[in-house]
């Protein structure tokens, strides 16, 4: 089963979040073609089959006030879950 991280954050937690996103682990995929910084809104999507990993980018994440969402993707349907 693979799951999706969606990260969201506006200004002035972008610098912060865009540190933590940029050291995702061994076995984590960005799916968005390229993570923009320094705008007032920005999000990315990253993918991975350890739910565990994604659930501790998202807790680094939100920590410092950006908005995430996990979805569990199983043969093509999906469940969510923050």
């Amino acid at each position: 089963m693979e799951h999706l991280l969606e990260v969201r954050w506006d200004d002035p937690i972008a610098e912060a979040v865009a540190r933590i996103l940029a050291r995702v682990p061994e076995g984590v995929e960005q799916t968005t073609g390229q993570m923009p910084q320094g705008q007032g809104r920005a999000f990315g999507v990253y993918r991975s089959e350890s739910l565990e990993v994604l659930e501790d980018l998202a807790r680094a994440a939100a920590s410092v006030g950006a908005r995430v969402w996990i979805t569990s993707i199983t043969g093509g349907a999906s469940t969510g879950s923050a």
